[in-house]
């Protein structure tokens, strides 16, 4: 691997633009190699990372170059407001060149930026087909991974789901979700979260990493201020992402419940499900479900978004799969999620 040369992107530099491009060709040859199913970043979304500070964290990228061609990418975060023991590492290389040490290389790279920067576990996740195991066994990048000193901490499940869904179904669960949460309003918020919300939202949002099934992760709930909140919402506006926020108030006001759909301006074929979350002590009410479907049919009474939505959820998380079960949503793919004390 003599040959080899590892280069961190610079976002001043006057090269950057095209090279954000050339990782993320190396990304999307990666992720999508065997399945169609996958889910691969957005260039805007890598691109806003990577260039644009932010109070809550900071990102790098490297090119793995080998006679001039990019083979490999990849990608650190690090969180700077909670869970500061933590990296996130992303190791993509090109399928012809694999098996060649690229991605160990860039591995290393990883891991000793994350170690300068006081950081002692390192996180990332595997994605294969439903044709292996929960654990990944068999899959060649699970197989990395391990090697590598990361250990299988939890299992998910990918699911996508043809929109729009048909208006009847919506109908039908809402109105079963109904007699059970009479004492609440459901409410869904396009955009921006009015101030009335924002506090309530962002504390329960900042639940979800350690309320929902975490397996062996070691992981911190998130921000839950305000201002941390308003800071990501500025960061997804710059990507070209709408979200659709479905929220159940107590009589009072009180945010006790959400549920949030990630809309791209970049992407017609793929939205996105990302948390939903009931507070511990308003459960029992079905307000899960009723969340899931109002925000469904706003989005959808707002013109269709997307041909398909796609989710995770951890193999153990029974309610959150009974929930999307019934929506329609399918299998179409694994992820484990790993980690490594460095």
């Amino acid at each position: 691997m003599n040959d080899l040369r590892i280069v961190a992107l610079d976002p001043a530099s006057p090269t950057f633009a095209t090279d954000i491009q050339r990782w993320h060709a190396v990304h999307l040859a990666s992720v999508t190699h065997g399945r169609a199913d996958a889910a691969p970043w957005r260039l805007a979304e890598v691109h806003d990372m990577v260039a644009t500070p932010v109070p809550y964290r900071w990102c790098g990228a490297w090119l793995a170059l080998r006679d001039g061609a990019v083979v490999g990418a990849a990608l650190l975060e690090t969180p700077f407001v909670t869970n500061l023991e933590l990296a996130n590492v992303f190791v993509d290389v090109v399928p012809s060149a694999r098996g060649a040490g690229v991605g160990g290389a860039l591995l290393q790279v990883l891991e000793d930026a994350a170690r300068s920067r006081g950081r002692s576990i390192a996180m990332s996740e595997v994605e294969f087909g439903l044709e292996l195991p929960e654990d990944g066994a068999g899959s060649p990048d699970v197989r990395f991974a391990q090697a590598h000193g990361y250990d299988v901490a939890l299992g998910d499940l990918q699911r996508r789901l043809a929109l729009p869904v048909d208006p009847a179904l919506l109908d039908r669960l809402a109105a079963e979700a109904a007699p059970h949460h009479a004492a609440y309003r459901i409410e869904v918020v396009r955009g921006t979260l009015p101030d009335a919300y924002a506090a309530g939202y962002a504390a329960l949002a900042s639940r979800l990493a350690v309320e929902a099934p975490a397996g062996d992760l070691l992981l911190e709930a998130e921000d839950p201020s305000v201002r941390g909140w308003r800071e990501r919402e500025a960061t997804y506006a710059r990507q070209g992402l709408t979200l659709w926020h479905a929220l159940a108030l107590t009589a009072g006001g009180e945010v006790v419940a959400h549920s949030t759909i990630s809309v791209s301006v970049h992407d017609t074929t793929l939205c996105h499900q990302w948390g939903t979350l009931v507070r511990a002590d308003h459960r029992g009410h079905r307000l899960g479900l009723a969340v899931k479907v109002a925000n469904h049919r706003a989005l959808q009474a707002d013109g269709e978004p997307a041909a398909e939505i796609t989710t995770w959820n951890a193999t153990v998380n029974d309610h959150m799969v009974a929930i999307n079960d019934q929506l329609g949503f399918h299998k179409v793919g694994r992820t484990v999620e790993v980690q490594k004390r460095l």
